[in-house]
């Protein structure tokens, strides 16, 4: 039997496996540092190779062994990863690698993910930022395929060490060292409902995502069995979401009439049924949707997207004096730290809060 055994080092834990076989021999298996769900990870992997009689470590050198040969490029790591992603991850997500690994084999070729350095990544982006893309675009590519190398290094060891870790993301907007959170203003939001009156479809979900902050997919993954008109609440998220959790959203006066609305003039009312069907079909031309509407709503953000709506919903709370705790619940942060990139909006309503004390 295979046990993990951790290690304290001065800021972060590291892990090995370890087993007796013979019952007199120990044999260990570096997995270092990394999160605890990655450890018990490594820790299955390496109880089924010993169930099958197999040495882990001689099994991770033929791996790594294979990575480094010239026929293993980036489109088989890719493929590795989206046939480990499938039962884990949302297609949609699964797509975005594809898309990113694709568009950097365009621009530098299917070279061995070995190939791929510092020096190449940075050239990369720094293309992407000469061709007009913005910071938050580079930056959500440079994530991935970070990601992408640390599945490699971290889940399935096809690298010993990630090639690019320490490569900085691009900058974007800062004010007094804080990120600069885009938001629709009262009079923003009145002008974009009015923008898209004339579209009922558009105009509902715009509507969803002012009043729940729903993330961009999880508006389009919503079903009826999500809505509970008895309760009140809009269940959000699922197992394979961002944070891995569901969480739910009261439903306001407004929102719920709107939800009425749209279940009564749905032909399909089954609980796996979309809310928004026609957005979860085409959730591309959605976001160019957005982005057309920069230029029909007067004083709109230049960034604007359906992510500055769910800003919107945060910074409005925030603005009426809701707590952290309470916004980030809402939002579907695990912890306050993220929710904290709205506190800069808090100081100007300070005030108005020492105005509300009873005494």
């Amino acid at each position: 039997m295979a046990f993990l055994e951790k290690r304290k080092l001065k800021n972060r834990d590291s892990y090995r496996i370890v087993w007796y076989n013979p019952p007199s021999i120990r044999h260990t298996y570096k997995v270092g540092c990394v999160p605890k769900r990655i450890a018990d990870q490594q820790l299955v992997r390496v109880e089924s190779l010993l169930a099958e009689g197999k040495d882990p470590n001689a099994e991770r050198a033929k791996r790594q062994s294979s990575f480094l040969l010239s026929s293993f490029l980036l489109s088989s790591l890719v493929n590795a990863f989206v046939e480990w992603a499938g039962p884990r991850l949302r297609p949609r997500t699964i797509e975005m690698y594809q898309s990113v690994v694709s568009s950097l084999i365009r621009q530098m070729g299917d070279l061995p993910p070995g190939d791929l350095t510092a020096e190449r990544v940075e050239a990369y982006l720094s293309e992407m930022a000469a061709r007009g893309l913005s910071a938050t675009y580079i930056n959500i590519h440079l994530r991935t395929l970070k990601a992408l190398f640390r599945w490699a290094v971290e889940v399935t060891a096809l690298l010993k060490i990630h090639p690019f870790t320490r490569v900085k993301p691009h900058a974007t907007g800062v004010e007094n060292g804080r990120s600069r959170i885009s938001f629709l203003t009262s009079e923003q939001v009145a002008a974009l409902f009015k923008a898209v009156s004339d579209e009922p479809d558009l105009l509902n979900l715009i509507q969803f995502y002012v009043w729940t902050g729903a993330r961009r997919n999880e508006a389009f993954e919503l079903t009826w069995g999500d809505v509970d008109f008895m309760g009140e609440l809009v269940w959000l998220g699922d197992a394979r979401s961002k944070t891995k959790r569901r969480r739910s959203v009261p439903m306001s006066a407004r929102l719920r009439t709107m939800l009425v609305k749209i279940w009564a003039e749905s032909a399909a009312k089954d609980g796996k049924d979309h809310v928004f069907a026609w957005a979860s079909r085409q959730p591309n031309a959605l976001s160019h949707r957005m982005i057309r509407l920069r230029k029909r709503v007067p004083g709109i953000p230049d960034d604007f997207s359906l992510h500055v709506l769910r800003h919107t919903f945060a910074s409005h709370l925030i603005m009426s004096a809701v707590d952290l705790t309470t916004v980030a619940s809402m939002l579907g942060h695990s912890t306050t730290k993220t929710t904290e990139i709205y506190s800069h909006l808090l100081p100007d309503h300070r005030k108005a809060a020492i105005a509300n004390l009873p005494f």
